[in-house]
């Protein structure tokens, strides 16, 4: 709330409207706004079934989103003594713990036997749908660069291991070690590395990346973001990045198991 108050359960003839509506504090709507409207003042409504009647402004309120500010709230009481009825509604919003995985709880509301439609919020949600969707792009290139910077990285180290050592290996081979055991020896290195460094990122992620932009959101102009981890996305970056770590490991380790004993026991 900017200015005034919040509804109780009691009121019936007061309201608390966005400052879309009520205009000078500076929104992105002020040529369609009442142009200055302040708490105390009142304001005529009229309502869809023909009924209109007159609240006091009890309260002001910015939750910094456009279309939730363009809205307009009065208590539950007095809306059923508008609408002539109690005990009903014509939509029920319904605010899940994890964001996400809305999918999941439609299924379980079906399998219980409501028949009413059920859409998740992307579906209302207009223009955010559209930035959700850029939103979406943009973690989908920042996830791919950066799965292309370790995959190369664990090559790197890999391969400068296993070249560095090619006389070992010959050496290896020389007493009789078989080439898919020295492959596999690598592979298992690089996914060592993997894991390890998964483990450690995921560490820092949820202890304190997470925690410190729940804590501090990123003020964007249709609203307050901030860091959702999505458990199916984060799965399938991992496995990713086994999949990768595994031809990291093979393809420089067979390229060295491919010389002969005498190339690599002498070296460059």
């Amino acid at each position: 709330m900017i200015e005034g108050e919040y509804l109780s359960n009691l009121d019936t003839n007061e309201i608390i409207i966005g400052k879309e509506i009520a205009g000078g504090y500076g929104g992105d709507m002020e040529h369609l706004s009442l142009g200055g409207l302040r708490t105390g003042e009142t304001i005529d409504v009229l309502f869809n079934n023909g009924i209109k009647r007159s609240y006091r402004v009890k309260g002001i309120f910015d939750v910094n989103f456009i279309q939730s500010n363009l809205n307009a709230f009065i208590s539950q009481q007095e809306m059923e003594s508008v609408i002539g009825m109690k005990d009903k509604a014509s939509q029920i919003l319904i605010k899940t713990e994890d964001r996400g995985n809305e999918d999941k709880y439609i299924k379980q509301f079906l399998d219980i036997g409501i028949k009413e439609k059920i859409n998740p919020w992307p579906v209302y949600s207009g223009i955010v749908k559209n930035i959700i969707s850029s939103f979406d792009l943009i973690a989908m290139l920042i996830s791919g660069i950066g799965l292309f910077v370790a995959s190369v990285t664990i090559f790197i180290v890999v391969y400068m291991n296993t070249i560095s050592k090619r006389r070992q290996i010959g050496i290896l081979r020389a007493v009789g070690i078989e080439e898919s055991v020295i492959i596999n020896s690598y592979i298992l290195q690089a996914l060592f590395i993997v894991i390890c460094g998964t483990g450690i990122g995921l560490l820092i992620l949820l202890t304190v990346i997470k925690p410190f932009f729940v804590a501090n959101p990123i003020e964007f102009p249709v609203g307050f973001v901030s860091l959702m981890i999505v458990p199916e996305k984060v799965s399938i970056n991992i496995i990713s990045l086994l999949t990768v770590a595994l031809m990291a490991g093979f393809i420089p380790s067979w390229m060295a198991v491919r010389e002969t004993i005498i190339e690599a026991l002498w070296g460059d």
